[in-house]
């Protein structure tokens, strides 16, 4: 115990322990609690009206016949005399759907709510939908049809077909339900994940080769402790790091949005959680399932990124060798997407997307398996994430015992 606190108090020495630390509480309580009182002070002082009654009269505008109503020129006509052209919204409906609620409708969301809520059946406007890419049910079907066609219906890429129209028809969803603070959840964690990490990675990196340069390593492993114990110690107080800020993370605004705002909404399907975030996700998940899997991905993507760091600190005993390497790794996804520009294995099986789970929950993503098989994205994913990290876990004993095992005793 002695030497795990030893290791807890150089990391906290760190200045960089501070930068993650301020990341975290802007991030995981300044950020969602200023939304709140905003959010709270608009409606109350200037609408006198209360989140409950926010979201009674929410729901009842969501299905009155206006949205039903209007043709698709209509709502044109009403973005061409906006300036914004992006909230084509009624006159009617702006005091329940402007500012204080932050639901602005664009064109293309207007109309797939006004169809039930999800947009299965064709392209909504503004999506990208390529022959490398089929999102909507419309373009799947012709795709399995000229399969079926030419006698393919046993064919690979036939099942994927089948598999996925078979998802998005049973995640189909009605009506329109009020999650502003789950959206506000997402909004806030998105896109703070891969800079934490890359903090992380520069916190870590000297967690060998410090003692390496100072001399200290010989010290350690040689004391009663051993030096097994001296890595156990290292490699624990990592990933106490890296999960503990995963788990902070998320968890702080959720308390927040959720306890000082509301959480209704929780049982919402996935597909409308913002704004086109997961139109054409195949995933029939409520916003509170979304929410678990999304601590789980982010919880094992940093506990990937804290051994992976760690593992290079011990090979190159170097900081900042270390940290070049594991930031270059921590990256892969935008490298791939800059020289093929479109998702390959190199974007999909990345540190990068990992810590942002929408890329994983977004679309629709399989991989053939022997005997037939369909392997979805996030359960392969979460295979990827537990073999790398029980990789490095194991390079860092077999280098430890290795070369610094043996030096100890010179």
């Amino acid at each position: 115990m002695g030497l795990f606190a030893y290791e807890g108090r150089k990391l906290l020495r760190n200045p960089l322990t501070l930068v993650l630390l301020a990341v975290l509480l802007v991030a995981g309580l300044a950020q969602p609690l200023y939304d709140v009182y905003q959010y709270r002070t608009v409606n109350q002082t200037y609408q006198d009206r209360n989140i409950e009654q926010i979201i009674a009269e929410y729901e009842k505008m969501s299905y009155s016949p206006l949205l039903t109503s209007m043709s698709g020129s209509e709502y044109q006509a009403l973005a061409d005399e906006r300036e914004n052209q992006e909230r084509v919204v009624p006159d009617e409906l702006l005091v329940y759907f402007d500012t204080p609620i932050n639901q602005y409708f664009s064109l293309s969301n207007v109309s797939f709510y006004r169809e039930n809520g999800y947009a299965l059946s064709e392209v909504l406007a503004g999506s990208s939908e390529g022959s490398d890419r089929l999102r909507c049910v419309q373009s799947l079907k012709r795709a399995m049809n000229t399969l079926a066609r030419n006698g393919q219906r046993d064919s690979y890429e036939y099942l994927v077909l089948e598999q996925q129209v078979d998802m998005m028809e049973a995640a189909g969803v009605t009506g329109v339900q009020y999650n502003h603070f789950w959206v506000e959840l997402e909004e806030t964690t998105s896109g703070i994940m891969l800079p934490l990490a890359a903090v992380l990675v520069l916190l870590l990196s000297g967690a060998f080769s410090r003692e390496y340069d100072t001399g200290m390593y010989r010290i350690l492993t040689a004391t009663p402790m051993g030096k097994r114990r001296s890595m156990f110690c290292k490699v624990g107080i990592s990933l106490l790091l890296g999960v503990g800020t995963a788990l902070l993370t998320l968890l702080l605004p959720a308390a927040v949005y959720l306890g000082l705002g509301t959480p209704e909404g929780w049982n919402s399907p996935l597909s409308q959680l913002g704004e086109g975030w997961f139109t054409y996700t195949p995933y029939d998940l409520q916003v509170w399932q979304y929410f678990l899997y999304k601590l789980l991905f982010v919880c094992l993507g940093m506990a990937a990124v804290a051994l992976m760091a760690s593992f290079f600190s011990l090979l190159t005993r170097s900081a900042l060798y270390a940290s070049t390497v594991s930031l270059l790794l921590l990256f892969t996804a935008y490298g791939a997407l800059f020289v093929t520009d479109s998702d390959t294995v190199f974007s999909w099986f990345s540190l990068t997307y990992a810590l942002n789970p929408r890329m994983i929950f977004s679309d629709y993503v399989s991989f053939w398996l022997p005997g037939d098989g369909i392997l979805l994205y996030p359960d392969a994913m979460i295979i990827f994430l537990v073999v790398l990290s029980g990789l490095f876990l194991l390079l860092i004993w077999l280098w430890y015992s290795r070369c610094w095992g043996n030096r100890s005793h010179r």
